[in-house]
């Protein structure tokens, strides 16, 4: 066990549950992924919009954050927005201003609206971001993407929002059938509200009493933890977020969670099941604080 001030790593439960991930594989996990409803809202901007769909979901992704409504609501907006405005969005070389107006629209993303407006305006004098409207820029080089991004930003290139970008850019090179990457394994778990609970819930991390969620410590300590997975069952920490949000997220309806990864690969009964439990051990027992 490796402490990090109030929160420390558990080693041995991080490896069990990368031991049952390498049983499912990381083919079982991509079909999972097409199964998240993020996935699904960039499949139908792909279909609307095309090409421009990888870019303009991961500059979104860019400002999903603090939202108003649960993340499935504010995605299948977007989707709806994009497609409603496909016409004007095929004749855009950098969709960022555009994407100003659906925020200013939006009824799920009302909170911190004038620094997220700003942050799209940054990005849209940014230069680097333009030759991602070619996906093979973004697919010969995930890291060097959430470089060009983090320095669009004046960010870490590790924080949740640049890495997030980096998930959806992948999503929509998926959505669109242009290619089917792996992600490179240097790249971190992004670490939201949900993916620390399952963290928790899972005892990949023990908690020493209330901690603030939001510290920078916290969430890097809970990095380290799902690399320690990602590294036992040969799947990349970007790989894992979807099984961590579609299938750590359903502990309160296991039965849901069993339905979709049956889907996924029917064969594997007895792995989803013991996958399910493990995310799921210790439930929601120990204390923390969100803010």
């Amino acid at each position: 066990m490796v402490a990090i001030g109030s929160i420390a790593i558990v080693r041995q439960r991080a490896e069990l549950l990368g031991a049952i991930l390498r049983e499912l594989g990381l083919e079982v996990v991509k079909k999972i992924e097409e199964h998240d409803p993020q996935f699904r809202a960039v499949t139908r901007v792909c279909r609307c919009v095309g090409g421009l769909a990888p870019l303009l979901s991961s500059l979104n992704a860019l400002v999903s954050y603090m939202l108003n409504c649960r993340g499935e609501e504010y995605w299948h907006e977007y989707a709806q927005w994009a497609c409603e405005h496909a016409e004007v969005l095929r004749g855009e070389e950098l969709p960022a201003p555009l994407l100003v107006d659906f925020l200013r629209s939006s009824r799920c993303n009302r909170r911190l609206l004038n620094a997220k407006i700003r942050r799209l305006k940054q990005l849209a004098s940014c230069n680097e971001l333009a030759k991602y409207l070619d996906y093979r820029a973004f697919t010969k080089n995930p890291v060097r993407f959430a470089a060009d991004m983090a320095k669009c930003l004046r960010s870490r290139v590790y924080s949740k929002t640049v890495l997030f970008s980096v998930k959806m850019y992948y999503y929509g090179v998926r959505a669109c059938r242009y290619a089917d990457p792996v992600l490179p394994a240097s790249l971190p778990i992004p670490v939201d509200s949900r993916v620390f609970r399952v963290a928790v819930a899972s005892g990949i991390v023990r908690l020493r009493g209330e901690i603030d969620f939001g510290a920078y410590g916290v969430r890097v300590a809970v990095q380290r933890a799902w690399n320690i997975v990602a590294s036992m069952s040969s799947i990349p920490p970007l790989h894992l977020d979807a099984v961590i949000w579609l299938v750590g997220g359903g502990c309160s309806a296991v039965g849901d969670a069993l339905n979709l990864l049956m889907q996924a690969a029917p064969e594997k009964e007895s792995v989803h099941k013991r996958l399910i439990e493990e995310l799921c051990r210790y439930g929601a027992e120990q204390s923390y604080s969100s803010r």
